[in-house]
């Protein structure tokens, strides 16, 4: 999952701003930014241990290889 696609449309609008960098316009970015990486290496670590199947399972089954291929080259 690409992290812009994570961001609310506001704080994708507020990139677009960076050639007026300032610490009031930068600082809510990075910390939204912060708190979506952070709650995505807490979801990592929760499955560390845990089987390939478990790891790889989707609501329409296990991940195939092309398909992990796949979400891999899109990052």
């Amino acid at each position: 999952m690409s992290l812009l696609r994570s961001l609310p449309t506001s704080t994708i609008s507020n990139l677009s701003l960076l050639n007026k960098c300032t610490v009031a316009i930068i600082e809510p970015i990075i910390i939204e930014i912060k708190g979506i990486l952070e709650i995505a290496i807490q979801d990592v670590e929760a499955l560390v241990g845990s089987v390939l199947d478990v790891v790889l399972y989707t609501v329409s089954g296990v991940l195939s290889l092309l398909d992990l291929c796949k979400l891999i080259s899109a990052l």
